[in-house]
């Protein structure tokens, strides 16, 4: 092919479905079956929400066991705790329903006065219809929270809080359990690590986030009531709740909140009243953004109200008020859960990447000592080469010197030998025989 032609398309492969009787039947069973489970899910909603609800209730309740678990058994403490919270959790829901009951005939008929009142004095009012809406809120609660529809539900609701009781102690009792059980069933040793750090902070973190945003409902529920008290507003304690359970949203919660509030000051001839309502709800406003979202998010998770808006007003419409304050915490634990896993943490700067692992450096052998060097051998005499006149040998009779090897000690020299006297009939200058072989010493 020449330089000037054009490439040539690179040939395409062709996917090529070919349905079998087996896959068939298989997309089909998967309908029939999302179909079913969405039905059972529907009739049994109401089971498996009350079954959640403890799931929850038990996981908040675990961290007050571990706590007393280090000054009692287990078994105390889990009985202790059990007991602790029926006595408060009761008397708070009695007194609560209670003081609802006794506030609702003022909330049923002052709210809808004071809409009728603000649509006569502004056409914003009447257009956007305030007092029909007000209307539909009024009778919301005079449903949910009359003296019958607290009758007739405790009566239907009886044996499912003793059945979620029974549950609780389960769940309580086995639960870590059956946390331990699911994570053997990673395989992987390192993932297996890595998913039971993520779980434990995630934990930590969203319940943390929970006690203190509890901690904040009941802070502003108490300062509401008694600021609306002091105003003279109707149903003081109803606006002070309304006012605590929505300051839960972040950043927007307490202005929601305060709206009925609002309502009922505006409708009220002294303009002071509302100038002091907006100031109170601006002010828990800024501190719950200024000091208490600035430290909580640090240290827990971040919760947008966006979200909890929406989840909580999903799980009100399927459960009630309960049902939105489930589906908040379950929202919160996801949230610091995704927010724990380590890619999410790495991207926010809150734990390093992982970086490879230097291989273990082994450890230096010691010197060996210096063994004692061995003392060189001489070098040999070199053969004398032709021409050159070879060592004359030592005469017979005189002994060649010895070499002192290296490291002895040098022979001393020869002594000189004195000459023996002479014996008796020798001349004096007759010379002494000589043994053979032997030397003779000047």
């Amino acid at each position: 092919m020449s330089g000037d032609d054009p490439a040539e398309p690179a040939p395409v492969g062709t996917l090529r479905v070919k349905p079998t009787l087996g896959s068939t039947l298989l997309v089909i069973a998967a309908i029939g079956t999302a179909i079913v489970a969405g039905n059972v899910f529907v009739a049994a909603r109401r089971t498996i929400g009350w079954a959640f609800a403890t799931l929850i209730v038990a996981w908040l309740l675990s961290a007050i066991i571990d706590a007393l678990d280090k000054w009692m058994r287990r078994g105390i403490a889990l009985l202790v705790t059990i007991l602790a919270v029926m006595i408060i959790g009761v008397g708070t829901w009695l007194g609560i329903m209670a003081s609802l009951r006794a506030e609702v005939g003022h909330v049923r008929t002052s709210l809808p006065s004071a809409a009728v009142q603000l649509e006569r004095r502004y056409e914003v009012a009447a257009q956007f219809r305030l007092a029909e809406r007000v209307n539909s809120f009024v009778a919301e609660i005079d449903k949910r929270f009359s003296a019958s529809a607290a009758v007739s539900k405790a009566a239907g609701t009886a044996p499912v809080y003793f059945v979620n009781g029974v549950l609780l102690l389960f769940f309580l009792g086995y639960g870590p359990r059956f946390l331990a059980g699911a994570l053997d069933q990673i395989s992987d040793p390192d993932r297996k690590a890595q998913f039971a750090r993520a779980f434990s902070r995630a934990s930590t973190r969203a319940r943390n986030y929970v006690l203190i945003t509890l901690a904040q409902v009941i802070v502003v529920t108490a300062v509401g009531t008694l600021a609306f008290y002091l105003l003279d507003l109707p149903a003081p304690f109803i606006l002070g709740l309304i006012l605590g359970t929505l300051s839960a949203v972040p950043l927007l919660g307490a202005i929601l909140g305060g709206l009925p509030a609002v309502l009922l000051a505006a409708a009220d001839t002294d303009k002071t009243v509302i100038a002091t309502v907006a100031g109170l709800l601006v002010a828990v406003q800024l501190v719950e953004i200024l000091v208490v979202r600035r430290r909580v998010d640090r240290r827990t998770v971040r919760v947008g109200p966006a979200l909890v808006l929406i989840v909580g007003l999903i799980g009100f419409r399927l459960y009630g008020v309960g049902g939105a304050a489930y589906a908040t915490i379950a929202l919160v634990f996801v949230l610091a859960l995704v927010e724990s896993w380590p890619p999410a943490r790495r991207r926010a700067g809150r734990e390093p990447a992982p970086t490879a692992e230097p291989m273990p450096e082994e450890p230096a052998e010691p010197e060996p000592e210096p063994e004692p060097t061995e003392p060189e051998p001489e070098p040999e005499p070199a053969e004398p080469t032709r021409g050159e006149p070879e060592p004359a040998e030592p005469a017979r009779g005189e002994l060649e010197p010895a070499e002192p090897m290296r490291g002895e000690p040098e022979p001393a020299e020869p002594m000189r030998v004195q000459p023996e006297p002479e014996r008796e009939g020798r001349e004096p200058n007759e010379p002494q025989p000589a043994d053979a072989g032997t030397p003779q010493v000047a």
